[in-house]
């Protein structure tokens, strides 16, 4: 058992626009120090295109807040994973799709020739969203390929928002392929104005060809938005995972401010 007060992050964002272009800063100030999580350059074009580059987060699945989610960590699209690149973007009515291109080193310096590919196709329709994503990446000793859908829907008071994405690693020296599966639901209820209760199920199974080796998680959050620039949640989260692994078998009680300034 522990209990302790913690920072999880302090960040700050800084955006400048002068006509199409814009430069944006968003920069991790605590704890650990300064980090940059991204720090790109943006260009609009023509029919609601767009071309950024710098450091960015990688296209793919549903960029939701909690950056420990399976969904989150093993894709890579998570801001502790911001690689180097160039992504093109383009929203036309209810269709948008960006495919970003990056050296696939998460941010450190090219270790090979080759380049991580990634993309997301997604459809907007009130009060639907449905989208797929994929990604390939030739590292130095493994090629890695995913590809997942994702959906969210509102119905009155209710979210409900989905996501589930396959990753197969090949290793080159004994040409073995390691595949995984990621699940993600969740649901939201506003009681009312600011008061909002969310139950989140995760799903990891990180070795196909291996039973019993599958994590899974369950969340409960109540969030109260005291103001448009501070929340407050609570929450308790349930783990299970194999015996061996202690740290995914513990349970958490968590209590949470979020100040916005």
């Amino acid at each position: 058992i522990r209990n302790s007060f913690d920072i999880r992050e302090g960040n700050l964002y800084v955006e400048a626009t002068l006509g199409n272009a814009t430069l944006a800063l968003d920069e991790t100030m605590t704890p650990g120090g300064a980090e940059s999580r991204e720090a790109y350059g943006l260009v609009r074009g023509p029919g609601g295109s767009w071309v950024r580059a710098g450091l960015l987060l990688q296209p793919f699945g549903l960029r939701i807040w909690d950056d420990d989610a399976f969904t989150r960590k093993v894709s890579g699209s998570n801001y502790a994973s911001s690689d180097l690149g160039v992504e093109l973007g383009l929203e036309r009515g209810r269709f948008g799709m960006l495919v970003a291109i990056a050296n696939g080193t998460a941010g450190a310096a090219d270790d090979n020739n080759a380049k991580q590919v990634s993309g997301t196709v997604q459809y907007l329709s009130r009060p639907f969203r449905l989208g797929a994503s994929g990604l390939g990446n030739v590292g130095p000793e493994s090629t890695r390929s995913g590809a997942g859908g994702f959906f969210g829907t509102r119905l009155g008071r209710l979210t409900l928002l989905g996501e589930v994405a396959w990753f197969a690693e090949r290793l080159d020296k004994t040409g073995r392929t390691l595949q995984s599966i990621v699940a993600l639901g969740e649901l939201d209820l506003l009681l009312t104005r600011g008061l909002n209760l969310k139950l989140v199920y995760e799903y990891h199974d990180p070795f196909l060809d291996v039973t019993e080796e599958e994590k899974t998680r369950l969340r409960a959050l109540a969030e109260w938005f005291v103001s448009p620039m501070v929340n407050v949640s609570i929450g308790y989260l349930a783990q299970m995972a194999p015996p061996q692994d202690r740290q995914g078998n513990l349970d958490a009680l968590t209590g949470e401010l979020h100040v916005f300034f």
